[in-house]
């Protein structure tokens, strides 16, 4: 008999809501970021130990919850950024599922404390395996804390999978190099330890994003990257891409963020704009190589939905053919005209000057010229008859046996002393 049908209980509904959204440390970190982002921070301080397993916290300047609208942004599916049905198809913020903070304390120790601008103290609540507790007074500053210890305590199974605390951390440091890229205008730190693995301070005005360049991967490569700006049926696409000499055999390095006109650019990895890549640097690369770009898009938000999947990394475009070939377009023609002027200027180059007089060496020396040296010759050998060779020949070979034989204490004793004896008189 089949078992009956029934409702399953919140916190395993936060549990398996959890595996889609909390993979590993650096989920929890992109999620929680992402929300500080949304609440208009300007700073945003992260620490991990062990990889983010035993300590993950977030500190922010931001807007800051209420205390009577804390046991709200633990639970599920409860969110500030969403209202009606309609809003769900002109999402401009980076969050709007509401589940985010319900999964992260549904499989750890998650401490929220919060305080707006304008109260004399902030408050916190704490919840532990989906469980939470009641909201107390807490001495926080303006802005967000929100701590999350002992990931995947109650899930074994999901703890034992995560990697070690150095790949953990190398994740995690990936995922906030993604987010601030896309935010350059926020300062963001990554310490692990007491060590700080990202130091970002914020970077305004025109040329904000290669400021970032510059802190996250250093002057080397932001002196290979050519601006990019192009637009196109209402499609924008700009940043910086690298010139072909500058490349990896991943592609790692290929950082593009997806801006809803009016809202906050957010990271995302898409096959269409890696396809467009690769097809805008064919025939500059080698097989097997990949460029190094960092791209922004901006389009209208009904030309995007981003409500594909709750990591919030994939998005699906409206016209997919016309950002291909905006993406193509743009990116060939930052190329273009960074790598015409050096051809111009290889194939129009002045004559070379004429090479200097070599000083004068020992070779223009009349005494050490060269001078043709003599020939000498010899007189043929008088001819040998059968006999004599035969016997010149048998000489030679004992001669070679002999000097062949390996020469040991008593035979060097006997040479030594037939070569000391006086030879005899001929008779």
């Amino acid at each position: 008999m089949p078992a009956p049908i029934r409702p399953l209980p919140p916190e395993l509904v936060n549990q398996i809501a959890a595996g889609e959204v909390v993979e590993r440390p650096a989920s929890v970190l992109k999620e929680l970021v992402e929300n500080s982002l949304d609440a208009g921070a300007r700073r945003i301080e992260i620490a991990i130990e062990e990889g983010g397993r035993r300590l993950l916290r977030v500190v922010d300047d931001g807007a800051g919850i209420a205390a009577e609208q804390l046991p709200l942004a633990v639970a599920s599916h409860a969110t500030s950024k969403l209202h009606a049905l309609e809003q769900l198809f002109s999402i401009r913020s980076l969050g709007f599922r509401g589940e985010a903070l319900a999964s992260i304390g549904s499989v750890s120790e998650l401490r929220l404390a919060s305080r707006p601008p304008g109260q004399p103290c902030g408050a916190e609540i704490r919840v532990r395996g989906g469980l939470a507790g009641e909201v107390r007074p807490s001495a926080v500053a303006v802005g967000t804390l929100v701590e999350v210890r002992n990931l995947f305590f109650n899930t074994p199974a999901r703890r034992k999978f995560l990697g070690s605390p150095a790949a953990e951390s190398r994740a995690c440091a990936r995922t906030l190099m993604r987010l601030a890229l896309a935010s350059p205008e926020v300062g963001m730190r990554l310490r692990s330890g007491g060590r700080t693995l990202i130091e970002a301070p914020p970077s305004e005005g025109e040329h904000a994003l290669r400021e970032r360049v510059t802190a996250l991967f250093g002057r080397a490569v932001t002196d290979d990257l050519v601006p990019v700006a192009f637009e196109r049926d209402g499609l924008v696409v700009r940043g910086l891409a690298a010139l072909p000499r500058r490349n990896r055999g991943d592609s790692t390095h290929q950082f593009v963020a997806l801006k809803v006109r009016g809202g906050r650019a957010r990271p995302i990895r898409d096959k269409l704009i890696a396809a467009a890549i690769r097809e805008a640097y064919r025939g500059l690369l080698m097989t097997r190589r990949h460029a190094v770009v960092f791209l922004e898009l901006e389009l209208g938000a009904e030309d995007v939905d981003v409500n594909v999947h709750p990591a919030k990394l994939e998005v699906r475009f409206r016209h997919g053919s016309n950002v291909f070939g905006t993406v193509v377009r743009a990116l060939r023609a930052a190329l273009d005209g960074a790598l015409a002027p050096a051809v111009l200027e290889t194939s129009e180059s002045p004559p070379a000057p004429p090479p200097a007089a070599t000083p004068a060496s020992s070779s223009d020396d009349p005494r050490w010229a060269w001078r043709p040296r003599p020939i000498t010759r010899h007189p043929p050998a008088a001819p040998v008859s059968e006999g004599a060779s035969e016997t010149a020949s048998a000489a030679s070979a004992t001669s070679t046996a002999t000097s062949a034989r390996p020469q040991t204490a008593e035979t060097l004793a006997s040479s030594a002393a037939g070569a000391s004896s006086p030879s005899p008189a001929p008779s």
